[in-house]
């Protein structure tokens, strides 16, 4: 989170009237090589289109 704070990813507004917040989550991934072995983590922070 810092990180995006730091690279101006996103900034913050209100929320117009009558429109709802969309969730937010983290997505966690991890590549394993053919014998298991941890390749990669790799996470993602997306939109919950459940929310």
């Amino acid at each position: 989170m810092a990180s995006i704070e730091e690279n101006c990813t996103w900034s913050l507004v209100d929320l117009p009237h009558g429109r709802r917040a969309i969730g937010l989550k983290w997505v966690y991934k991890v590549k394993r090589d053919e014998n298991g072995a941890v390749v990669k983590y790799k996470a993602d922070f997306v939109g919950d289109v459940d929310a």
